[in-house]
This record gives structure tokens, sequence and C-alpha cells, in this order.
């Protein structure tokens, strides 16, 4: 009994619906069509909110992508300094048992306050005249995630300058390449990235700029350039995330 009450109920659900939708759909029909001109500006205007969205897309994966790693360098940082307090305890113990006999307080105090004071003006002096690698791509992290693209730039571009051979100048080269692309500078963009494949082919960072280097040509509008540089991606690193990501888009542009 129920079963035919829920059918009926059904039923008459079904046939008030396409009494609401028919009307409808005919006066559509009836009405006032766009033309094929309409049409065409309304995709336009369609890809073209999709690409503003696609950048802000990637804008934002990018400044996700540079916090990941500032996450990793801290947690090394710290994993590097969990044993240091106790070596230094064992330090000063060793120098306290061999000397304690041996010197008066008072001498002791005077050394131990000169030593200090001679370690914390060479500190300072290195550090201030001595930019570190790891400093220097921290500081251009800052500026990149604050928008401040051009400064970046400059600090990563210095970095790579004063220390080529160092393990953060394929990354320091490869975010320099995206102070480029992050303002829609395309040109520059393929010049800075296809130099951090090409000086270092090896590196972690060497299949991501192949792949931006790749989307560039694309946004020029040199689709056959960015399609080959995409294509040799998948041939060189075929197990990188990149290569994926270089797929996917040559098969959305075959659609």
């Amino acid at each position: 009994m129920i079963n035919k009450n829920m059918k009926k109920l059904f039923k008459i659900t079904a046939l008030l619906t396409l009494a609401f939708i028919l009307p409808v759909g005919c006066s559509g029909l009836k009405g006032t069509k766009p033309t094929i001109k309409e049409e065409s500006l309304q995709i336009v205007e369609l890809k073209k909110s999709l690409s503003q969205v696609n950048m802000r897309l990637e804008e934002l994966n990018n400044k996700f992508l540079l916090l990941q790693e500032k996450v990793e360098s801290n947690k090394q940082k710290i994993s590097e300094l969990g044993g240091s307090p106790q070596s230094a305890k064992r330090g000063n113990a060793i120098i306290k048992a061999s000397s304690d006999s041996e010197v008066p307080e008072n001498l002791k105090i005077v050394r131990l306050k000169s030593a200090h004071s001679v370690k914390k003006k060479i500190t300072k002096s290195s550090t201030k005249h001595q930019p570190t690698p790891e400093g220097l791509y921290n500081r251009g992290q800052n500026l990149f995630l604050s928008g401040k693209y051009a400064n970046a730039r400059a600090v990563f571009e210095e970095l790579v300058k004063r220390f080529p051979r160092h393990t953060l100048a394929d990354n320091a080269l490869y975010w320099s390449g995206e102070t480029y692309y992050s303002t829609e500078r395309y040109e520059e963009a393929v010049m800075k990235f296809t130099e951090a494949a090409d000086r270092y082919p090896g590196e972690n960072k060497a299949p991501d700029a192949l792949l931006k280097a790749g989307f560039s040509y694309i946004e020029l509008g040199k689709t056959l350039k960015g399609t080959t540089l995409l294509t040799r991606l998948s041939e060189l690193y075929p197990e990188s995330e990149a290569s994926d990501k270089a797929k996917k888009k040559l098969l959305d542009l075959v659609d």
C-alpha cells in the first residue's frame, strides 16, 4: 500500500515538475537566442576569467611551496640543534675539570669574559659583512611571500652569484624565474628557468624549471616550443611530479 502511494506521489511530482519546466523551456526557445558573436564574446570572457583564476592559483601554490620549504628547513635546524646543549655542557665540564685546579678563580672569570667578548665581536662582524647562503635564501623567501618580487629576485640572484656551487643555488635561480612568472613577464621567466635547468640538471629544481619554462612559452603563444620542452621534461625526469604536470598540460592542449 505504501509503495503504491509513493509511486502515485512520485508521478504527481514528476507531472508538476514538467508543467513548470516546459513553459520555461518553450519561452527560452521562443525568446532572444544569443548570436554566434555574443557566444564567442562570452567564451573569450570565460577564458580570460579562467586564466586569471589559474594565475591566482599558481601564485598561491608558489607561496605554499615556499612555506613548505621553510618548514622543512626549520625542522632540519631544530634537529641539528637537538644535541648541541648536551655537547656544550660536556665541553664546559671538560674545560672546568682541566682548569679548576690550575687557574685562580678571578683569572678564570676574566679569561671567560674576554673569550666571550672576542667571540661576540667576531660573530657580529662575520654576520654583518658575509651573508650566508641560508640567510640570503630565507630573506628571498620572505620577500617573495610578501609579494616584493623585484627585491626577492635581487636577493636570489645575489645568492647564485656569491655561492654558485651551494645546494640552494638551483632553488634560488628557480625562484628568481618565478618572480618574473608571477608578474607575467614570461620572456624573462623563460630565460631564468632554462638557465636553472641547464646549470643544475642534477638538482631537485631542474624538472620544475623545465616545466615552468614550457608553461612560459605557451603563455607567450609559442606553443610548439612549450610542448617540446614539456616532452623533453617527461623524457629526462619521468618519475618527477613535474613530469606528471607536463603530461596533463600536453593532454589539455590536445583537447
